[in-house]
């Protein structure tokens, strides 16, 4: 049986559980690792081996054994695909192209607004959003959506691109994206897969939901205001995934919308 690897890159706070269950859900005989949220960096044998924060640049890792722990489990699950969505592999894509040479893949990300937000109240002691923290988010997003236009650059075009907001308004867009043929579709796509996802560990929503209102919510007015201003300088960097630089009307349009996901 031939194994084969299927790689998310997308940066951390960016949909990636959500993404990689469902491309599970729709092939054939896929492995997605049970540990974390679905990450093969925590596979027990990589648990050492990768250090706690893998998003310093110049990690000199092995990939080939990497590569080796990841064929293990593959083989001990008898399934054939295995799908990798660890966030910080972003940072080592010239590294995982060498190495595995994957024949299908997806860059992807969320909109900064969900991941200023998302960041913010999931990481730290608290959740208060001062101005310092959500400088060093706004950072970090720009930071990450720069890193991910040089990989699609590099490696891809639109067409292995999507957006987390894309993906949840249209979850089988991800069938084009990775599969260019109607024959690789058929080979494959599982026909009879009921597409169900399980959801992060500490939300267990099983449905795919666009969280951002909660996060916009969450964010305020003020706050949101302050963001937008921080993102102005890099339009060129939200337009070239197709974001716009929202305002509080914007905003409000979007919660109102969306109530239920708000509150």
């Amino acid at each position: 049986m031939n194994k084969e690897f299927i790689f998310l890159f997308s940066p951390l706070n960016s949909g990636t559980t959500v993404i990689s269950q469902y491309i599970a859900s729709l092939l054939n005989n896929s492995y997605l690792p049970p540990f974390g949220n679905n990450e093969g960096q925590n596979a027990p044998k990589l648990k050492t081996y990768f250090p706690s924060n893998r998003w310093k640049a110049n990690n000199n890792y092995d990939w080939n054994f990497v590569k080796e722990v990841w064929t293990e489990l593959l083989e001990e699950s008898n399934k054939s695909i295995f799908i990798e969505a660890s966030p910080p592999n972003m940072i080592e894509v010239d590294n995982i192209f060498k190495c595995f040479k994957p024949k299908h893949f997806l860059f992807s990300i969320s909109s900064p607004y969900s991941f200023i937000g998302s960041t913010i109240y999931n990481y730290g002691k608290n959740k208060r959003l001062t101005n310092d923290r959500l400088d060093r988010a706004c950072k970090r997003w720009i930071q990450l959506a720069k890193i991910q236009i040089s990989n699609i650059s590099k490696y891809g075009y639109s067409k292995e691109m999507i957006t987390y907001e894309r993906f949840c308004s249209n979850p089988d867009s991800l069938i084009d994206i990775l599969f260019k043929s109607q024959e690789e579709k058929d080979l494959y796509i599982n026909k009879v897969s009921n597409k169900k996802i399980k959801g992060k560990n500490n939300d267990k929503l099983s449905e795919i939901v666009d969280m951002q209102p909660k996060h916009l919510t969450f964010l305020g007015a003020k706050n949101i205001i302050y963001i937008s201003e921080k993102l102005s300088p890099y339009k060129d960097v939200l337009d070239f995934f197709h974001y716009d630089i929202l305002t509080v009307k914007d905003v409000n349009n979007i919660i109102k919308d969306n109530l239920i996901i708000a509150l």
